[in-house]
């Protein structure tokens, strides 16, 4: 059976987290861990989603790089090493 309360509560904290976030999304976003794309919506610039397979986000450099409810699905060993790949992914500013 499907939990409706759940479905409708992640939802709700999606919603939540892009409302708090939009203001920050500047140019180009990367969107790490961005599920199905759903923050494009608020995005103005050139917008890149990226889940498990990362190879995708070394082809271009970003105003603005999101990691919304990420971390907790990361390995604790590879936190360190996807956090250190963005720095040159980010453009000066």
């Amino acid at each position: 059976m499907i939990n409706t309360q759940k479905i409708k509560l992640e939802k709700f904290l999606q919603e939540y987290r892009f409302r708090k976030v939009k203001s920050f999304l500047k140019g180009d976003v990367l969107d790490f861990g961005g599920n199905e794309g759903e923050l494009k919506n608020f995005v103005t610039g050139k917008y890149t989603l990226v889940n498990y397979d990362r190879s995708g986000m070394f082809k271009d450099t970003y105003d603005t790089i999101v990691l919304l409810a990420v971390i907790e699905h990361i390995e604790v060993f590879e936190v360190h090493k996807i956090f250190s790949e963005f720095k040159p992914l980010l453009r000066k500013g």
